[in-house]
């Protein structure tokens, strides 16, 4: 039976072309968020290949079912669930579904701790530029960012339309003119409110979306490796590289320059900075990252270590071709 499980999920991996490391805890599978897809396979013994029924090479090989393999579209992560380990909500597997008979749970006792907060655990899976990568894509292109995004935009056209019934009301029971005007001017209102969401369109392309997550993440380590020896120790990679994101949407000025310049793509794709809190980084935690990131950059500026224009340099990385031809076409 393992073998031909083996078999299913080499023939599945040989299908995707890219299956994401999600040892480190940066993604779970749940049946609620992914497509989660049943690998139901007979597999032909003998001949070691996914058949029919029956296999019509090696009519007296013995076939199996494996039908206990699930893959997550998105991620291309294979779950096999046998119903004992599987994590489990309501009686049920979070990954396929089937009804599941949990393990009692192991009580381990913790040290009382008076401390209010603790420190973001470290990912020791990953590299620093494939953090920053989760980091910028989760940030711009996860269905996350997207869906909160079509919320936003939900119910800011519920809120116009409620305060177009009002005026509506208003103007029939004083027994005044209704003006059309009124009631577009909610509407556009409305509109002005929203957050231009059409870099998705130039960026739909997953090369892309690969190609803007290098690109930033390149920029991140840079800075990381100049200041990191000037940061605080509470100070984590994950809230500096939040940090240099978000001083790129307005630029950072030292001694009348721009030691980070302005980024006319981050300027208009990043989310507003509540939104920090979805990807794993606490608000407070992005505060103190770009105070500490500022007071870095001046003690490096006024201890002549570096200078503003060497320090800017760092930023003076080709942009890929579609975050080029975005900046053409919003200028």
């Amino acid at each position: 039976m393992h073998a031909a499980r083996d078999i299913v999920i080499r023939e599945w991996n040989l299908r995707r072309p890219v299956e994401l490391n999600t040892s480190g805890g940066w993604h779970s599978c749940h049946r609620s968020t992914c497509t989660i897809q049943h690998l139901k396979e007979h597999v032909c013994i003998e001949g070691g290949h996914i058949c029919g029924s029956r296999c019509a090479l090696h009519p007296a090989s013995d076939v199996v079912c494996v039908s206990d393999v699930y893959a997550c579209q998105q991620i291309g992560s294979v779950h096999i669930c046998n119903q004992s380990t599987c994590e489990v909500t309501s009686g049920q597997c979070v990954v396929s579904g089937r009804c599941c008979a949990a393990e009692a749970p192991t009580v381990v006792t913790l040290p009382v701790s008076n401390k209010r907060s603790r420190r973001r655990k470290v990912n020791s899976v990953h590299t620093n530029e494939q953090t920053a990568c989760i980091l910028v894509f989760d940030l711009l292109f996860s269905r996350r960012r997207i869906g909160s995004e079509i919320q936003r935009a939900t119910t800011g056209l519920e809120l116009a339309r409620r305060l177009a019934h009002r005026t509506t009301k208003a103007a029939i029971r004083d027994g005044v003119p209704l003006h059309v005007q009124d009631l577009v001017d909610i509407y556009a209102s409305c509109r002005q409110r929203m957050r231009d969401f059409s870099y998705m369109d130039l960026c739909s392309d997953p090369d892309d979306q690969r190609a803007i997550c290098v690109y930033y993440a390149n920029m991140i380590v840079s800075i990381w490796n100049i200041i990191m020896h000037a940061l605080p120790a509470r100070s984590t990679f994950d809230s500096i590289a939040a940090a240099v994101l978000y001083s790129m949407r307005k630029g950072v000025a030292c001694d009348g320059m721009y030691a980070i310049p302005r980024d006319r793509f981050l300027m208009v794709s990043l989310p507003d900075a509540h939104s920090i809190k979805d990807v794993g980084v606490a608000r407070r935690a992005l505060t103190q990252g770009r105070n500490a990131l500022f007071r870095a950059i001046q003690t490096f500026i006024t201890s002549g270590h570096t200078t503003v224009e060497a320090f800017a340099d760092v930023f003076k990385i080709a942009p890929p071709a579609v975050i080029q031809n975005f900046v053409d076409v919003v200028e």
